[in-house]
């Protein structure tokens, strides 16, 4: 059985954070980009349910797509930084 469900594949842009995570699947449709990922035990919380921090890694991930695609004509300017 394959990983990825009819239509999807690995997400073509990825990050340490999200091979932590995944692996992140997507499917393009007339709509829009659709991720998602196949549950695993490592993605559940002690009550062996899905845990809410990566319902919300996969909300950010989807509003980082949208925000890609809907200014992807237009320059943005990211400064993050991480005091050490």
């Amino acid at each position: 059985m394959s990983l990825a469900p009819d239509g999807f594949e690995p997400i073509f842009r990825t990050s340490p954070y999200l091979e932590l995570l995944g692996p992140i699947l997507n499917k393009k449709t007339p709509d829009g980009l659709v991720i998602g990922l196949r549950a695993e035990a490592k993605h559940c919380n002690a009550r062996e349910q899905i845990h809410g921090g990566l319902l919300s890694s996969l909300a950010d991930i989807a509003l980082g797509y949208k925000h890609s695609v809907r200014r992807k004509n237009t320059f943005t300017h990211r400064n993050n930084q991480l005091d050490r």
